[in-house]
């Protein structure tokens, strides 16, 4: 915010302004689950003559692409479980485990369950 702090509008108003917090979310590190409350930025701009001011989070990165699989063990056992795995890719190409969970058959239950709690997580 501070770099954009001289940046003004026609009215002499500050172009760049803090607009109140994204809900806050839970994100996962290696010491445990931490709680995150990103502050949201607006960006004033008048007309379409000057590049809008984009605002991304280092925090929390932003995915281009989501995929989710099921994977079999070859255990013999009467049920069919599986493991229920999320996996997102950044800009740059890096893979990101996002969920890994057990699951039946990936049965539409043990999906929502997996989905619901990426959502709680703030995915």
């Amino acid at each position: 915010m501070s770099q954009y702090k001289n940046l003004r509008d026609r009215q002499d108003r500050r172009r760049v302004v803090r607009n109140g917090y994204l809900p806050e979310r839970e994100i996962q590190t290696g010491i445990g689950p931490v709680e995150v409350k990103v502050p949201r930025a607006r960006d004033r701009q008048p007309d379409h003559e000057s590049v809008p001011v984009r605002f991304t989070s280092a925090l929390l990165p932003p995915y281009v692409y989501i995929w989710a699989d099921g994977i079999y063990c070859n255990v013999r056992m009467e049920e069919k479980q599986c493991l229920l795995m999320i996996i997102g890719a950044t800009e740059d190409g890096k893979k990101e485990l996002l969920a890994l969970d057990s699951g039946f058959r990936e049965s539409e239950l043990s999906w929502t369950e997996v989905l619901l709690d990426l959502k709680h997580r703030g995915f």
